[in-house]
């Protein structure tokens, strides 16, 4: 719908059938979540000698040529005046360059399967939770603009310098399409062995929102419309290493204890950043509390603004922690292993998938009206907290390529209306444990939700206890295919379930897989 009213002499030049193809992928619904980066396996760059290492720029300007398929660069050593290869990843199958869309339009797909097994008693069903996602990413004033391909070749290099004001706005969308159960209702345990996609098929709008970006303006970004609070508040990526949806940040310890809504709902709301996201910035945002419209029969699609009972606002200040993603190795030409070397040792450069180190401290001010735990029947006007994550890479550790940890936690102010009265996550993540198999991630990480006393979980009884902690603990191994399939196994181990301390530990297994297009 979005593309009604354009006329632009670059989409007159559009092949028909092209176009059709963009609009058939736009209708199917779904997209990926920015909570992950896609980690793959490595494709190793061999200059056409046959080896890798230190050449002369004239020759490696030579190979680029020729090897843009693994997409291998070469990065100059400052000191010594060469290069270095770079080791990067296998690409994978790719939705837009298939349909070969044009620059103003994105499509971003995948397709999540979570399968879960308890071994504890008592006795549960293994279920399996999946998720398609179908995205895109329209710049609707780049696309109509009517320059002509001279003006748009002169003014490539202006572009470095300042971007053209069309290319700062564009318009977001998500819509997922679900299906199957979650294991942890039927342990049931409030740190989700899955993530919470909610229970049986349903089909949504996630978002929908008109977005104006500018990086290293004093406003670099504004977003209003239909938005996932999860997207731009509470949650570090690297928290999402993790098949435990108590351990992706948001999950429990922080919105649980406000009625936002995360995937696959939406909230009316704005958000505005300020200052460069390479260093030292600020944002906040506000988003409407309207738990009505979140019933599954709407689909995401209800778009009345009078539904709201309240008003959430949001804001934090992240300060990046510098991480060099780009990591001086060894490469054995015989058994392809890397192992991390100084610089003037190095033969290769890694380039690390983990994405970059923060401190984020944050908090929200709830206004309106939320209903108390304890009297469902009285209702109070304030609803606070505050949160903070830590992530970062320690100097000397000497296990695998690269590796993040993490430290997270929320805690409510106002009890009387919070399901939760803190929640927190700590976590390591460690990339290329094994030196044959460098973009595999080795996770363990462990979360707890403390509960308020007066709030059980549907299926238990309140009168056999009184609310405690839940602590859940997992590990896994992700095998980085590429850029288009990972494939994770993991063990989780959830003690005091519901917040029971006399509840028996839930031993769970799991499978989880990744397509991305």
């Amino acid at each position: 719908m979005f593309f009604l009213g354009l006329n632009d002499s670059k989409l007159a030049c559009i092949p028909r059938g092209r176009l059709l193809a963009w609009l058939f992928a736009l209708g199917v619904a779904g997209t990926v979540s920015a909570a992950q980066n896609s980690r793959a396996e490595n494709a190793f760059y061999s200059d056409q000698q046959g080896h890798s290492g230190r050449e002369h720029r004239g020759e490696i300007e030579a190979d680029l040529t020729t090897d843009q398929e693994n997409k291998s660069e070469r990065l100059k050593d400052r000191q010594s005046s060469q290069v270095l290869p770079i080791i990067s990843l296998k690409e994978g199958w790719n939705l837009n360059r298939a349909l070969s869309t044009p620059d103003w339009f994105e499509l971003n797909a995948s397709i999540l399967s979570q399968n879960n097994a308890s071994f504890s008693s008592p006795p549960v069903q293994p279920t399996s939770s999946n998720l398609i996602n179908l995205g895109f990413r329209l710049m609707p004033l780049k696309a109509v603009s009517n320059l002509s391909p001279q003006q748009q070749k002169s003014s490539v290099h202006e572009q470095h310098d300042h971007q053209p004001f069309e290319s700062k706005i564009a318009i977001n969308a998500l819509f997922t399409q679900r299906a199957g159960q979650i294991l942890s209702s039927s342990i049931p345990n409030q740190l989700n062995t899955q993530w919470n996609f909610g229970n049986g098929p349903i089909a949504r709008l996630n978002y929908l929102n008109l977005e104006y970006q500018a990086e290293g303006e004093l406003i670099s970004m504004v977003k209003l419309g239909k938005l996932m609070q999860a997207q731009d508040f509470t949650v570090n990526p690297i928290q999402c290493y993790f098949s435990s949806f108590g351990l992706c940040g948001w999950a429990e310890g922080v919105p649980s204890m406000i009625d936002i809504p995360g995937n696959p709902f939406n909230s009316y709301g704005a958000v505005v950043a300020f200052g460069d996201s390479n260093k030292a910035n600020l944002r906040y945002g506000i988003y409407q509390i309207a738990p009505n419209t979140f019933a599954p029969k709407y689909h995401g699609m209800d778009f009345r603004f009078n539904q709201g009972n309240g008003v959430a606002h949001f804001a934090e200040l992240r300060v990046p922690i510098v991480i060099d993603a780009q990591i001086p190795v060894q490469l054995n030409q015989q058994t392809r292993a890397l192992k991390v070397s100084s610089r003037d040792q190095a033969n290769a450069i890694y380039q690390s998938n983990l994405p970059a180190g923060t401190m984020t401290l944050g908090g929200w001010f709830g206004s309106g009206s939320y209903q108390a735990v304890a009297d469902l029947g009285s209702a109070e006007s304030q609803n606070n907290g505050a949160y903070g994550i830590l992530s970062l890479k320690i100097p000397g550790f000497s296990l695998g390529l690269d590796h993040r940890v993490f430290l997270s936690g929320g805690v409510g102010l106002n009890p009387n209306v919070q399901d939760f009265l803190s929640g927190g996550q700590a976590g390591l993540v460690i990339e290329g444990l094994f030196p044959q198999r460098p973009f595999d991630t080795f996770s363990v990480g462990t979360s707890y939700a403390s509960f308020n006393s007066d709030y059980f979980l549907p299926g238990l009884d309140p009168d056999t206890y009184q609310p405690g902690t839940e602590w859940s603990t997992e590990v896994n191994y992700s095998f980085n295919l590429n850029q288009s399939i990972k494939l994770m196994p993991n063990v989780q181990l959830i003690m005091n379930r519901g917040g029971d301390p006399d509840a028996s530990p839930a031993f769970v297994a799991g499978f989880q897989v990744w397509l991305f297009f």
